[in-house]
């Protein structure tokens, strides 16, 4: 493919695009969605103040169209001539997928993996390709799916920046990372048609809808801007956040709309939504990493599925969305795992082991810190549900977040209710005796706020349920930290 044709279909591509597009200009409010003229656009976007108006916005209102101005500039960088076979599922077949089917994309062969157990690849050999570099820095093994996204959510909240870019700093080698991609173009190549691997899809046309947000182009063009600096805004972690899960398995949505700030005005955001155990979970990466520097609850947005609640603070077009939520079948077959069904997946923990006995200082919210025993299982530390229940009845701030806890005995289900109060039961927050315990895994099933949970590791040790106390308290919204200099845990409700 030579340059002329790439540049008449990228003009083709904004065509398409503007009468989608509004851009809001913050200081009066003018729409500039009519204006049809590219160059007009670009000498216009460039005037526009892109600050945060109050410091609380995720992002500014010409973050999109900024995102497309830098691919447009990387495009522009290419030799003319380059037909984009070295890349195998180059943006330049993306691309051409926009406007009719690339015969260059291998068939896949019928696959036998279920789905969470086979990557599914952006398509693009570059950004696949530092994508499993970034996964190298992230600890993932040995964990189950819910972890595995726990552990990407945080590593991205750690490591990368909303910061500006110093200009200078990149975390890839761009022309290394070219190189590099030729021969993992290969793998990528023979892991797809042998049903190894599968490609990520375009979900929006199968359900009649159009969402440019959740294109591969899209999000293969702005993530490439965050691999390399690991600087970006909320539409470049989310970006990040769905290539990441991809390799991991996790069919990930970038969602487009605005965030609703506390003044009661809004900004334009990106968020994410993903596919776990045949439910649908809402994720904001942006609004935690928000969190984090401000050293609140960086779980505050991660993996809800009230979507009433989540539209308090979120507003978007429900139509996609509301689409997946009613097929998630169609979305695994669209993909060809067999059967269209999510596999649950179980814990990865031994079935029984030896819990050595510990005591963890926890500071709660209210500023009162207390002594928590528990259990050292594998290097982890567990606690006693009830004792957790019982410390958050007592110290904890936010009558909101504290539970009642429920057991019933013939479906062997824990049953947790946030905003009642904990009746106790007897014994708790009584430090351990008698030296290390056996401990067996937990079949008890566990039920949030009217939500069945899985994925979280739970022990049974002498007749009470343990877990660990960020998944636990994590699935109640409050966070939880390590503060390494103090030698103690922290909670953010």
């Amino acid at each position: 493919m030579n340059m002329k044709k790439i540049l008449v279909l990228l003009l083709a591509l904004v065509m398409l695009m503007l009468p989608g597009m509004v851009l809001a200009d913050e200081e009066n409010g003018d729409d500039t969605g009519d204006m049809m003229e590219f160059l007009q656009m670009m000498e216009f976007l460039s005037q526009l103040d892109t600050e945060d108006t109050d410091g609380e916005n995720p992002g500014s209102d010409t973050e999109d169209m900024q995102a497309f101005i830098q691919f447009m500039q990387y495009l522009s960088q290419m030799e003319d001539g380059n037909t984009g076979e070295q890349d195998g599922y180059s943006f330049l077949e993306d691309l051409e997928n926009l406007v009719g089917e690339s015969e260059e994309v291998p068939p896949a062969a019928p696959l036998t993996a279920a789905y969470g157990t086979i990557p599914i690849y952006a398509g693009q050999a570059e950004i696949d390709y530092m994508a499993d570099e970034i996964l190298k820095e992230i600890p993932t093994a040995g964990k189950d799916a819910r972890g595995r996204i726990e552990a990407v959510y945080d590593w991205i909240i750690q490591h990368c920046s909303r910061d500006e870019w110093d200009g200078s700093t990149y975390y890839f080698d761009p022309d290394l990372v070219m190189m590099m991609a030729q021969d993992y173009n290969d793998q990528m190549q023979a892991e797809v048609r042998s049903g190894q691997a599968v490609l990520r899809r375009e979900l929006a046309g199968r359900f009649g809808l159009s969402s440019h947000y959740d294109s591969n182009f899209y999000v293969n063009g702005v993530s490439r801007n965050i691999m390399l600096t690991r600087t970006g805004q909320c539409h470049e972690f989310a970006a990040l956040f769905t290539v990441l899960l991809g390799h991991l398995g996790i069919d990930c949505r970038l969602i487009d709309g605005d965030f609703i700030n506390r003044d009661g005005s809004a900004a334009m955001h990106k968020w994410n939504y993903l596919l776990l155990d045949g439910a649908w979970y809402w994720c904001d990466i942006r609004m935690d990493h928000a969190n984090y520097l401000r050293g609140g609850n960086s779980r505050a947005y991660f993996m809800k599925t009230d979507t009433a609640a989540w539209a308090k603070e979120h507003q978007w077009s429900h139509e996609y969305t509301d689409q997946l939520a009613a097929h998630p079948d169609q979305v695994l077959a669209a993909y060809g795992f067999p059967g269209g069904a999510a596999v649950t997946e179980a814990p990865v923990i031994p079935a029984g082991v030896t819990a050595a006995p510990s005591t963890m200082q926890v500071l709660f919210a209210s500023g009162r810190q207390t002594a928590m025993p528990g259990y050292n299982i594998e290097g982890y530390n567990y606690f006693k549900l009830r004792d957790v229940a019982q410390a958050l009845q007592l110290y904890g701030l936010r009558e909101e977040k504290k539970f009642s806890v429920g057991w019933d005995d013939g479906a062997k289900t824990i049953t947790l209710t946030q905003g009642q109060s904990y009746s106790a039961a007897g014994g708790e927050l009584t430090p351990n005796s008698g030296g290390a315990q056996p401990a067996e895994q937990s079949s008890a099933a566990l039920i949030i706020n009217g939500q069945t949970q899985t994925g979280l590791a739970a022990y049974n040790i002498n007749g009470s349920t343990y877990f660990q106390l960020r998944d636990l308290l994590g699935a109640l919204g409050v966070g939880v930290e390590w503060n390494g200099a103090a030698n103690r845990i922290e909670l953010n409700e």
